[in-house]
């Protein structure tokens, strides 16, 4: 496939109007788009770590606060779910729906299943687990990893199982775990993390590369693309966007061929309904800014202090976008352009990982 490479540019396009800027008590560590369009960001606190903080479009004072864990905050069904020092709550319209309370430390990721299951690994300091509940907060099951440790994200397919990586510090290993039992189906020994589902595959870090690997952990293609920190999006015209540590690849799903480079320096990308990826990206040197890429690359907004955390969550016509800057770091809101139908590109987007197909 012909790779086509993509300067980076101002270009003339519809510029979005900032209408919201928080400065945060601490660095954050993600954000997400909770009940009643309220934006979460967790973020450290000033006495430590850390704090879930709950914005209404346009407000400067959080409507709740909630104590966390550094495991970012992941939406399901209406629900927000957090890690907590000591286990999972879940919250509905802002307020606690249940919580469970687990006798070792909860890290790495939060994962929902399709069917409701909500799995959070644990590590003890000897033994790895991976517990699940009911989206009810009913304990569904427990899986012995033994010597093994959870590490990087856990992803679930849209048939229930679930894709975990594990390490004992010396062999790296990757499951394929029944949603529905916690039941181990199979695991390979390779240093692959996934993160991604599509169709009947699962897209993996290997050794800092994209590769994608078959529903039951068999390698497919390996892409030249490097993963960085951002993760990678799947869309629904058949390929993946990978942010890169100093450009952004976009790969063919099929093949893992290249079709596009962007030689900027992009965050976490999240695709909008104008079928253009959206994210914060370095400009020149006076800068970050949120910018759209399609065929050229528009920049969106005035220039800001810092990349972002995670990818922008667009909703409602607006989007925001969480910025770690060491001296101010900041929740920042823009309202978006309006599409030719009167539509805004930022009704419905989908994010990184799993959520970056909107068929999943």
């Amino acid at each position: 496939m012909l790779l086509l490479p993509l300067l980076f540019a101002c270009v003339e396009g519809p510029q979005t109007t900032g209408f919201m800027s928080v400065t945060l008590p601490g660095t954050p560590t993600g954000v997400v788009l909770g009940a009643d369009a309220r934006v979460i960001v967790s973020h450290d606190a000033p006495d430590g770590c850390c704090v879930a903080s709950g914005y209404v479009p346009g407000g400067s004072i959080p409507a709740f606060q909630h104590a966390v864990s550094e495991v970012p905050p992941v939406v399901a069904e209406g629900r927000v779910y957090l890690v907590q020092p000591d286990g999972l709550v879940a919250l509905e319209a802002d307020r606690e729906s249940w919580s469970v309370a687990v006798e070792a430390d909860m890290e790495a990721a939060i994962a929902v299943t399709p069917a409701g299951i909500v799995m959070v690994p644990s590590w003890d300091g000897v033994q790895g687990r991976l517990h699940a509940w009911t989206r009810l907060g009913e304990e569904a099951w427990v899986t012995d990893l033994q010597s093994q440790r959870v590490v990087g994200a856990i992803r679930a397919r849209a048939d229930g199982t679930v894709y975990v990586a594990t390490t004992d510090g010396v062999m790296p290993l990757l499951h394929g775990v029944d949603g529905s039992s916690g039941a181990i189906l199979w695991s390979e020994s390779v240093d692959a993390k996934p993160l991604a589902v599509v169709d009947d595959a699962v897209l993996v870090d290997v050794g800092g590369v994209l590769a994608r690997f078959d529903a039951d952990g068999r390698e497919v293609w390996v892409s030249g693309a490097d993963v960085g920190e951002a993760g990678v999006t799947a869309t629904s015209d058949g390929f993946v966007w990978v942010p890169g540590a100093t450009h952004v690849a976009k790969v063919a799903l099929d093949n893992g061929g290249a079709a596009q480079r962007i030689e900027r320096r992009c965050g976490a990308l999240a695709y909008g309904l104008d079928q253009r990826m959206w994210g914060v990206c370095e400009v020149g040197e006076v800068g970050w800014a949120l910018a759209a890429i399609g065929a050229v690359i528009e920049v969106e907004s005035t220039t800001f202090g810092g990349p972002s955390v995670g990818p922008p969550v667009l909703a409602g016509g607006n989007a925001y976008v969480v910025i770690d800057n060491a001296s101010t770091p900041s929740l920042l809101g823009f309202a978006g352009a309006t599409l030719p139908n009167n539509t805004s590109p930022w009704s419905t987007a989908y994010g990184v990982g799993n959520a970056g197909r909107p068929d999943q």
